[in-house]
């Protein structure tokens, strides 16, 4: 495999751009060509707008003719609308297709045809560790910077979300929502999902980095799309917020969820699943989503030293949500801001 610095025409060890060079190189241009823009209008009192924002930016990839769009779910939570602007400055709606929040995943589907080259797609399982990546945005002007994949690894996020085989990419990028990382022959490999202060990566020195969710993910939910139409897999969901300092301590307790309902305190510390311990984020994850929306699920706490138990009622996190994906237009005029 070629080298992604010498293929994309980047100097190593760049910093990133502010924007593209002046002269990108053949694979470069081809692969700028084949992001979009991705702007988001959130529907009015979005539960997901005091850590996402109202209107969102990020970006795209285009992966095969029929004009699906990968991105972060993320980007399109509670998307009241959602506009596609392609390299040529050419804007189209666009619904989600299919979203599973609890591993980041997202496809859009546009309401016309882009006519816009599809990015192949490689492998996010081949990468080396250490290996050099080029990471693509089309959030604000198109670039490709130079980064590092510096870990491959599950990893759990602070707001239920878990992501298997994550590639964990150094330095940051503030625009990553949606981002493309780009192996040396030019082929989609990731896409990015979060930015994090320090990478969950014990070979790794406390660096910020971001999070990107292997293509792989994405794969079997485009197959599932073209065949007849795909559901993303339902699972229970309880409002858990869980602080970076301590992993499995309450760091805040969204409005009437299930948590906030069953009395869940920020401080908390969460030590059992229905009697089973949980030391981990991930193991917290995995034995909750055993259960169904609608099951009553036990949470074993610590609270001023004491054990408790608190009973809460899980749901669908859609049913908490509020949902019109892709209807209407925003109005002229409306600005958007990058999901940082």
């Amino acid at each position: 495999m070629r080298l992604v610095l010498a293929a994309l025409g980047l100097a190593a060890g760049a910093a990133l751009a502010q924007g593209p060079p002046e002269k990108p190189g053949p694979l470069e241009a081809e692969v700028l060509a084949s992001l979009v823009t991705i702007g988001v209008r959130s529907v009015a009192h979005a539960r997901s707008a005091p850590h996402l924002g109202f209107e969102r930016q990020g970006t795209g990839i285009v992966v095969d003719a029929a004009g699906h769009v990968l991105t972060s779910s993320l980007l399109v939570q509670e998307a009241d609308s959602i506009l596609v602007t392609t390299a040529d400055a050419r804007t189209v709606q666009a619904a989600v297709a299919f979203a599973d929040e609890t591993s980041g995943v997202a496809i859009l589907r546009t309401s016309a045809g882009l006519a816009v080259r599809p990015l192949a797609l490689g492998s996010g399982a081949r990468v080396p560790i250490p290996g050099p990546v080029g990471i693509a945005a089309a959030a604000k002007g198109r670039q490709v910077a130079t980064g590092t994949v510096v870990g491959r690894r599950e990893f759990a996020g602070h707001r239920e979300v878990l992501i298997d085989d994550a590639l964990l990419v150094t330095p940051s990028l503030a625009d990553y929502a949606g981002a493309a990382l780009i192996d040396g022959e030019g082929k989609l490999i990731g896409i990015g999902a979060l930015r994090v202060a320090r990478l969950p990566d014990p070979s790794t020195p406390a660096t910020a980095g971001n999070v990107f969710i292997p293509v792989e993910r994405f794969q079997s939910a485009l197959a599932a799309l073209e065949r007849a139409g795909a559901a993303p897999p339902r699972r229970p969901w309880l409002g858990l917020v869980l602080s970076d300092a301590a992993p499995l301590a309450i760091a805040e307790v969204p409005p009437d969820s299930p948590a906030e309902r069953a009395g869940l305190r920020a401080g908390d510390v969460v030590t059992a699943v229905n009697g089973d311990g949980v030391a981990t984020r991930a193991a917290l994850y995995r034995r909750l989503w055993r259960e169904r929306p609608g099951a009553e699920v036990i949470l074993t706490i610590r609270r001023d030293g004491l054990a408790r138990e608190l009973r809460l009622r899980a749901i669908d996190p859609k049913d908490y949500q509020i949902h019109r994906a892709g209807r209407g237009m925003p109005r002229a005029g409306i600005g958007h801001r990058s999901l940082a």
